[in-house]
């Protein structure tokens, strides 16, 4: 058996089970040999007097009604199912003739008898099924606000409803009858009292309609629907207390029969089963709650990502900004003297001033690549080529990156890095070196700097010794921050970001740096480098 349409529908392909679930099928067979017995054996019927049942069964089929509309309106609203839209409206014309002919206006008032009663009570439940076929079978979507299209139908149910109940009430007296057995007190003989064709007929009517309900349902349920078996058992219940009530028409007397334990039972059933879809559906919004929460979280930190790369960018540019001011000074610094002293110059100092030229324009070239390398990588640290580097070499190469301190720096290296040979990318080196030899110039006040490397045998320490001022220890903590500056001393040009960068590279290296000083004796900038290993 396959469903006409996808709404209701949870297997693959939009095919729905074929098989009726085995308590179903076993309720309806139970069902079948219960009225079997009742219409081929007297003693099998159940009626008894009870005066004062009436008024609470028909009060309780009220407040089930309503109950049962609210709690599929609720349903509908939150999922936009059809099937629950015409469910939560079958049941007003179920609540409506309940209350008006069963609590309001019951019979023996105003000149109202029970069987004119039986009319009333029969248009609403064939009303009800109608409009439970209409939900189940229509496929057309529905177009507006939920509550709109709610009020909408609802209005053209109870004027619908209206209309028949006043052409019902305008003919009550006309209206055919359905059984000799409802005079009060006067037994109910035979296996079928008296019925007459009328009565068969709204009664294997309504019958039917409830069945065909139940199987409508049961063909378009899902794998994971809970509600679908519990709702079709429920119309099947409805589908037979209509047949127990016409053949043992004690509906609106003072009698209770099969057909009112078969109402109850339906009303149970209902009840249950829309609390579980209810609850199933209030479950799964919050398993849906929870996975757009869980995605507001992956977007936001997606956003903070974005955010963070977007600083990195920025970051980029400025620290970019500041390593090529260096080479730029140095280049200019050297342009313009061999511009205006040329003819004074010697050639070695023209030589010398070109080479410095030229080394300049390389790390130049090699801190473009670097750039140009994270821009594209959109990373935020700095991306090395380690290769085995002397560390004697390094150092000696050092005391030249500044200009200003040339010929001035001294170079100490101790027996323990005698040799070594450290895992490194020269340029970035030279440029730690450069930053810190800068910075050494601009606080020092014109001291004697001195660069020194030791080593152990994972690592080798360089340092940068100065004789300046020093740093207060309020200080120490801001001064790899970036655009961090010291106050007091220096020229304050600086932009803050050399020692920054320099640590960056150092740890890029896979070593650390820190910085030890002391006020009126100066101030050491260390960090390591490991050691190159063979293999």
């Amino acid at each position: 058996m396959t469903t006409t349409g996808s709404e209701g529908a949870g297997l693959p392909g939009g095919k729905a089970p074929s098989r009726i679930p085995l308590p179903i099928l076993a309720l309806a067979l139970l069902l079948a040999l219960w009225t079997a017995a009742i219409l081929l054996f007297p003693g099998f019927r159940f009626v008894f007097r009870w005066s004062r049942a009436r008024l609470p069964i028909e009060t309780a089929g009220f407040l089930v009604a309503v109950l049962t509309s609210g709690l599929a309106y609720l349903r509908w609203s939150l999922t936009g199912s059809r099937r629950f839209l015409y469910l939560s409206l079958a049941f007003v014309p179920l609540a409506v003739q309940h209350l008006v002919f069963g609590v309001l206006v019951s019979p023996g008032r105003l000149d109202f008898t029970g069987e004119q009663a039986v009319y009333f009570w029969t248009a609403g439940r064939l009303a009800a099924a109608g409009l439970l076929l209409a939900g189940l079978i229509a496929r057309r979507a529905i177009a507006g606000s939920p509550s709109g299209a709610f009020l909408r139908r609802l209005a053209a149910v109870l004027i619908g409803l209206g209309i028949v109940d006043a052409v019902l009430w305008a003919v009550r007296e006309d209206l055919p009858a359905l059984s000799s057995g409802l005079a009060g007190g006067v037994d109910l003989p035979g296996s079928l009292p008296g019925l007459t064709a009328v009565d068969l007929l709204l009664g294997v009517t309504g019958g039917v309609l409830f069945l065909v309900v139940a199987a409508v349902l049961l063909r378009d349920r899902g794998p994971s629907d809970p509600s679908a078996g519990i709702l079709s058992a429920a119309f099947v219940l409805a589908a037979f207390s209509h047949l127990h009530y016409m053949f043992l028409p004690t509906v609106f007397t003072t009698r209770v029969s099969t057909g009112d334990l078969l109402r109850v039972g339906f009303s149970v059933a209902l009840l249950l089963g829309l609390v579980l879809d209810v609850r199933a559906t209030y479950l799964s919004e919050r398993r849906r709650a929870a996975d757009l929460a869980m995605a507001y979280r992956v977007e936001r930190r997606r956003a903070e990502e974005l955010e963070g790369l977007e600083r990195s960018r920025v970051e980029l540019m400025q620290i970019v900004t500041h390593e090529l001011l260096h080479p730029v000074a140095t280049l200019r610094g050297s342009a313009v003297t061999l511009a205006r002293r040329w003819d004074r110059l010697a050639e070695a100092e023209r030589r010398e001033l070109v080479s410095i030229m030229e080394r300049e324009t390389k790390r130049l070239r090699d801190l473009a690549e670097h750039a140009a390398e994270a821009v594209a990588g959109e990373r935020s640290t700095f991306s090395i080529s380690p290769r085995p580097e002397p560390a004697e070499a390094l150092l000696a190469e050092a005391a030249d990156t500044s200009p200003e301190l040339r010929g001035a720096v001294g170079v100490v290296v101790d027996p323990s890095a005698s040799g070594a040979v450290v895992r490194a990318e020269r340029t970035r080196l030279l440029q730690v070196f450069r930053n810190l030899l800068d910075n050494a110039r601009k606080y020092a006040g014109g001291g004697p700097v001195t660069i020194t490397a030791a080593g152990d045998d994972r690592e080798v320490t360089f340092s940068v010794h100065d004789r300046g001022p020093g740093i207060a220890e309020a200080d120490l903590p801001r001064l790899f921050q970036r655009f961090s500056r010291i106050a007091g001393g220096g020229d304050g040009r600086g932009s803050g970001l050399g020692l920054y960068i320099s640590r960056r590279i150092v740890e890029a290296h896979g070593g650390r740096m820190w910085v030890e000083s002391e006020v009126g004796v100066g101030s050491s900038f260390r960090f390591t480098v490991p050691r190159w290993e063979e293999g």
